[in-house]
């Protein structure tokens, strides 16, 4: 039993001397964790287009008392082309994305976007207007057939950007 015990006992020894002399021959490193999920762009959600138009599109906007510059020259007279800006013909108050249509051409409630427009829309974040779903809320007595008007906001801002915007063809997609 000495002689087993004596073996046992030289053995370990040995053992422990081989790990001791791995462990001082080896270099540590940091153990390293696993980084946190990315943040992915949030994906746009997919639009589907019902069809694609040729139409002209025109811009108005809401005039306001002491603005510094109206597009026709007066309040009164723009109040007459662009509407005093107070309520549209489906009840809501205009904001941008509320576009004036011929409501024998594009329903009331219809949503489209303007294909390739880089003119930009808002008075603080200003958003490119083809990224901007615009519903059709109003109709308007200068707006027949395929013409579309986009509003572009109050006031001074609003009359700059519509009259910079001017009268031009664009291909629009109606969207679901």
């Amino acid at each position: 039993m000495r002689k087993v015990a004596c073996v046992v006992a030289v053995s370990f020894s040995l053992v422990c001397s081989s790990v001791s002399e791995r462990l001082a021959n080896a270099s540590y490193e940091m153990p390293t964790l696993p980084l946190p999920p990315s943040r992915k762009a949030k994906k746009k959600p997919k639009i589907r287009v019902l069809k694609r138009l040729n139409m002209k599109v025109t811009a108005y906007y809401g005039p306001k008392p002491g603005q510094t510059r109206y597009a026709h020259g007066s309040l009164r007279k723009d109040i007459r082309v662009n509407g005093a800006g107070k309520e549209t013909r489906s009840g809501t108050v205009p904001a941008i994305g509320t576009a004036v249509a011929d409501w024998r051409v594009l329903r009331r409630g219809v949503k489209f976007r303007i294909v390739d427009c880089d003119v930009s829309l808002g008075e603080k974040n200003l958003k490119p207007v083809s990224e901007i779903i615009f519903t059709v809320e109003d109709t308007g007595g200068g707006v027949k057939g395929h013409h579309v008007d986009i509003f572009t906001g109050f006031g001074n801002e609003g009359c700059e950007t519509a009259v910079n915007f001017g009268s031009r063809r664009y291909v629009i997609e109606v969207v679901e």
